[in-house]
Formats: C-alpha cells, structure tokens, sequence
C-alpha cells in the first residue's frame, strides 16, 4: 500500500523496540538448537510470555541482522496477511447469516479496517509485531473452528487448537479468542450450527482451558518481571470503572474520527488525586448510545450480526478498558482497536447496505452518500500516511 510505503526510511523506536529487539540475546543467537528454544519458551522477556514473538525477531535477524528495513517489512506483510484473513472471517460469517452480499460487505469492512490510522501504530511500531501475530493465529483460529463445526475434520480441529496455542504465545490478549467462539456457538444462526451446540460447546472448552492458562502465566509474567502490581492496581475500582467508560468512548469516537491520535495517553489523574468531573458524563453517554443503537435496530432483520459483531469488539476490547490492571504505562493505546475495530466496522458497513434502498430512492442522497463515502475513505487514506511519514516526528525516541 501507498500507505506504508514511508517505513522502510523508519528506523528503531525507543525504548521499546531496545529491550524486545536489540538487547534480547535470544534475537541474535547464532544458531536455533535444543538449549535456545529451551530458554525462548522457559522465559520471561521483562513485562511478558512472547516466546514466538521473540522467534519472528529472530528469523527477521538472519536475513540481515538489526535492519529495520526487513523488521518493517516483516509487519507490514503481516499486516496484509491479516487484511486477508479477516475478509474470509467476515465473509464466512455473514453467508452463514444469509447474507447475499456477504463478499461485498467484508470487503468494504476489511478496506476500511486495512487503511484506518488507528492501526497505523500497530504495523509501523516494531514492537507492536505480537498484536499482528496474535491476530494472524487467532483469526486462523477462528476459521478453523468454523470449518470443524462445518464438515467435522479433525485436522481442522487441530488447526485451530495450534494456532490458538501460538496466538497466546504472542501476545496476552488471546485468551479472549475462546469467548468470542461461545458467542459464535449460542448466537449464530447459520444452519450448520442449528443443531448440536451442546456438542460445540463441548468441544470449545479445550480452548477456554488454555486460555485460563495462558491468563495465569500472563499474569505471573507480569508481576514477576517487573517485581511490582501494575501502575492501575493504584486506583481503586470504581474510579478503573470510569476509566473502563471513558475508555470505550474514546476507542468508539476514534474508529469513527481517527484525529489528534498519539502514541502515548496519559491517565487522567495521579492515584488519590481526585476523579475530574468530566470522567463522570461517561457512563451516561454510553447508556446514551447503548440504547440509541437498541432503538434503531432492534426491529431490523439484521439484528444478530449487529449483536454478534458488536460483542466481537468489545470482547478483544476488554482486557484493554482498564478494569483488569495491565503493567502498561498507558491509559489508552491506538493499537488496542486493532482487532477490535473489525467488528465496528462490519456494523456501520452493514448498517448503511440496510438502509440502501432508503437512500437510493433520493438522487440527491445517493450522490451525497457516495461522495460523503469517497471523502472519508481518503481522509482515512491521507491521515494514515501522515501517521506513517510522521512516525519519528510524533515518538520522539528514534535509534
């Protein structure tokens, strides 16, 4: 894409990419033998449990050592990769929902999720490379899945039990992968799973099993590294509830106006300081909005895969709305919607091809509907490659 094509002048961020990159010697090691993996899967790189993460740096390395010329490229395929996966996860989920303009719809949603400037961090920042490969494994995960509830394969089963297991050996957030599958099961109205759910729900538990314990060992990994709780754990919960509020929000207006993004978010106040009065409006907007979006679809024919896209993001969203305490020195980070954008995307997509027909019987909101469309597109397009272009500028600690 015209997009990224300023990344490969980037070079190393600080002081992220210093500790998981330069300074890991499991990175550099000269040969892959017995003892290396040992130590890579036995563990811990400071704040968490990556063993596979560590071992795309060090494949990248053989080609040219510390170049982040390839290290770059290397997120950018992924990058596609997952462009291309979430299509087919989109596309396999609508035509199992009846949808006859399922491919249409997935491709809009991927095309937008693929150019939106909140992923922009995520691709261009080397150390964000463990949520690419999460979303690589997990969403292949999610295929596999569904083509064993479809055709009963047990390789397919296999599958999707291995790329689970890799996706939590890349980055924490995995473990949510497992709920999502129990939305799929008990919400989805595909014919194939209008029958033996019980029997899904059954074989679904091997991935809930794991993702405890993959939790558990993110949790220890933490806490181990660092020697301390998580900077979060320093406010008490009903203040972390309205920061869960504030969070939502701020993700929500974002995805929809992706403006004065930054690389860093502070929290809002230092622990036992007061709570600013602003933070208090937050749960009565999300209310607001929960039931507006309730109103307007609660008769519409598409209801389900509003529900059920919906609960996409806010199930990979939930470990990041500041409720569990995470050691990250942010409050707020652009490449926490990098999955959970998909879903959002998929209910504005699908919710304009509603009321299409609406729009249509208007010449003069057809046309506004399309060049409205147009703009926004290459707004997208335009920010994303100022994010880029501007990458070194807006981090400030560039090698």
């Amino acid at each position: 894409m015209i997009i990224y094509q300023p990344i490969i002048t980037l070079n190393f961020a600080l002081p992220d990419d210093e500790w998981m990159v330069l300074r890991d010697p499991l990175v550099s090691s000269l040969k892959f033998d017995f003892i290396y993996f040992e130590k890579l899967f036995t563990t811990y790189n400071s704040l968490q449990f990556s063993p596979v993460n560590t071992l795309w740096y060090a494949l990248i390395y053989k080609i040219n050592g510390f170049d982040a010329y390839w290290y770059h490229v290397g997120s950018f395929g992924l990058h596609c990769v997952n462009i291309y996966f979430i299509y087919k996860l989109i596309c396999r989920l609508l035509s199992d929902l009846d949808h006859n303009i399922a491919s249409l719809v997935a491709a809009q949603a991927s095309i937008i999720w693929a150019v939106h400037p909140l992923n922009v961090e995520t691709v261009v920042w080397i150390s964000s490379s463990k949520m690419l490969l999460m979303t690589s494994f997990g969403i292949y995960s999610l295929l596999m899945i569904l083509e064993f509830f479809r055709n009963r394969k047990f390789i397919h089963y296999m599958l999707a039990i291995l790329s689970f297991i890799a996706a939590n050996l890349c980055k924490e957030q995995a473990v949510l992968f497992p709920v999502f599958i129990y939305a799929i099961i008990f919400i989805y109205p595909g014919k194939q799973l209008q029958i033996n759910r019980s029997r899904m729900a059954i074989e679904t538990l091997p991935f809930l099993i794991l993702s405890v314990v993959f939790g558990l060992l993110a949790a220890h990994a933490q806490h181990t590294a660092i020697g301390q709780d998580a900077p979060l754990s320093n406010y008490p919960l009903v203040e972390r509830l309205f920061f869960s509020f504030y969070c939502l929000i701020f993700y929500l207006a974002k995805t929809i106006l992706p403006m004065n993004l930054h690389y860093h978010y502070d929290y809002p106040m230092k622990p036992g300081e007061p709570l600013p009065l602003i933070l208090y409006l937050f749960p009565a907007i999300t209310a607001a909005i929960a039931w507006g979006i309730f109103y307007i679809v609660k008769k519409s024919k598409n209801r389900l895969t509003y529900f059920l896209f919906t609960l996409f993001t806010i199930i990979h969203l939930a470990l990041c709305l500041q409720i569990v305490p995470l050691n990250r020195p942010a409050m707020l980070a652009d490449r926490y919607m990098y999955l959970p954008g998909v879903g959002i995307w998929v209910v504005l997509v699908m919710y304009f091809h509603e009321r299409r027909n609406v729009i249509m019987k208007f010449r003069f909101l057809k046309t506004a509907a399309v060049l409205l469309g147009v703009v926004y597109l290459f707004f997208l397009i335009y920010t994303s490659h100022q994010l880029v272009t501007n990458w070194q500028t807006l981090n400030r600690n560039h090698l």
